[in-house]
């Protein structure tokens, strides 16, 4: 029985920042994301987190090296089109529920249970501060059905019923589809992947797999 391809393949990309164009932000690196399974990215500030998860995502293309999709990835951090100010949460929702063939009305649903949202999506778009805008945005991408989700909200919200909903869905997805969690925090990751990869200096380091839940719980963040 042949081995499922990865839904994601990256292979020796390399990638240069913004700030210093001279220096790779990534170095050659390669990464697998197989299926139906959660993948931690460890990395502090300025590591290149959100760059490698637009690389992931496919909206950016590497300056070298080769990204390869098996399956349908979900958008990373911020969403997935910029809205108008004056449309509402219902409306924006609605529209990309559209533009991913799904049911308006069941989306906007599911959208509104996780993200804890009021108003019944009568909010203006405009009104939604940055810890609203994390909370739709991690809502609205688990309202579809990806094969990978990329995800760097669970240690974002400072929102303790939200946060509690986040970390349960991700426990819903985890082994059922693939994930790749971004952090700061190793204990975070340490509780909801199954291998953890250190970005620092350019590099990808495989830092193992994670113990199983319940295990290694005194473990430095």
């Amino acid at each position: 029985m042949s081995e499922a391809l990865p839904v994601v393949r990256l292979k020796s990309v390399t990638e240069y920042g913004q700030a210093n164009e001279n220096t790779p932000l990534f170095n050659k690196i390669s990464l697998d994301i197989p299926p139906a399974t959660s993948v931690g990215i460890l990395g502090g500030p300025r590591t290149g987190k959100s760059t490698l998860a637009r690389l992931i995502a496919g909206q950016n293309k590497p300056t070298a090296g080769s990204i390869k999709h098996a399956g349908n990835v979900s958008w990373p951090s911020h969403l997935p089109i910029r809205p108008m100010p004056t449309l509402t949460l219902r409306d924006y929702v609605h529209f990309i529920a559209r533009i991913y063939s799904a049911d308006p009305d069941h989306v906007l649903d599911n959208v509104l249970t996780i993200s804890g949202l009021p108003g019944d999506g009568k909010l203006l778009m405009g009104d939604l501060d940055k810890i609203a805008r994390t909370k739709l945005n991690f809502s609205l991408k688990f309202a579809f059905d990806f094969d990978c989700y990329i995800m760097d909200e669970l240690s974002f919200s400072p929102d303790p019923i939200f946060k509690l909903m986040a970390e349960t869905v991700t426990e819903r997805m985890r082994n059922k589809r693939s994930l790749v969690i971004l952090s700061k925090s190793e204990r975070l990751l340490k509780r909801f992947c199954d291998v953890i990869y250190q970005l620092d200096a350019g590099n990808l380091q495989n830092l193992g797999p994670c113990s199983p839940p319940g295990h290694g719980a005194n473990d430095p963040e």
